[in-house]
């Protein structure tokens, strides 16, 4: 497995997909700089920790994760029936589920990783502009959050994959975050109330604030998108395993 996870990073390198990675680090770091920026300047009261990451938070589980984790878990499996090497694969020592399990654990990984990363750098921003400390357990909480968020985008991504599979192209998978990022801010301004926690989408974007929702309302939500990304990833497993690859 070791072997296979070097390879699967070795064949990144000089890609998009760095690009892509860079961008999801950096783009909610800048943000969030600029906000504190321009919070302290057009503020005359103390610094406030309680809304110093929301800001942030909400840019990054509306449009930056979805989008650029789908991107890059698409190029991952797509790229290998773009360049024709998927064929290759059959004449290696190891199964092909063993490359399926590579790739998503990369995948996984580094959305852990980058979510983690993007608080860090975020939290030090925070403590330099800030002239109050932060409260008591705001650290721990917000760690929690980065979790949730880190979490809900590896279920997603999972959808994501199975898109990219089935037609062997990194389009497809952009295009199911893009669809499942509309439904989510779509029903921001809807009135199903509970029910929206059933999209996958809509709960990773309010995973860090469910405080509006019943505990039955978000256990259901928790079961949707753990039931849905679970059925995604065994389906796309069978996709990758058992596709005719010879046959594009």
């Amino acid at each position: 497995m070791i072997t296979i996870l070097q390879t699967e990073l070795l064949k990144l390198r000089r890609t998009i997909v760095q690009w892509m990675i860079l961008s999801v680090i950096l783009i909610p770091i800048v943000f969030n700089l600029i906000y504190v920026m321009l919070s302290g300047l057009l503020e005359d009261s103390a610094f406030n920790w309680n809304t110093s990451l929301v800001f942030v938070n909400f840019l990054l589980t509306v449009i930056i994760a979805p989008i650029f984790y789908a991107g890059i878990a698409s190029f991952i499996f797509s790229r290998e029936y773009r360049e024709g090497t998927a064929e290759a694969h059959f004449t290696y020592p190891h199964s092909r589920a063993s490359f399926f399990t590579g790739k998503v654990f990369i995948i996984f990984l580094f959305i852990l990783t980058s979510c983690l990363l993007i608080f860090s750098v975020n939290l030090i921003i925070c403590l330099l502009f800030a002239d109050i400390p932060p409260p008591p357990n705001f650290i721990k909480s917000e760690i929690l959050g980065s979790l949730r968020i880190a979490f809900t985008q590896c279920g997603l991504v999972c959808i994501t994959i199975l898109a990219s599979i089935a037609f062997r192209n990194i389009v497809a998978g952009i295009l199911t975050a893009v669809i499942g990022c509309t439904t989510s801010i779509a029903m921001l301004f809807s009135s199903l109330g509970d029910w929206q926690l059933l999209n996958p989408y809509f709960f990773s974007l309010v995973v860090t604030d469910l405080t509006n929702y019943k505990l039955k309302s978000i256990f259901s939500g928790i079961a949707s998108i753990t039931v849905i990304s679970v059925l995604a990833i065994i389906y796309a497993l069978h996709l990758y395993k058992n596709n005719d690859v010879a046959n594009k």
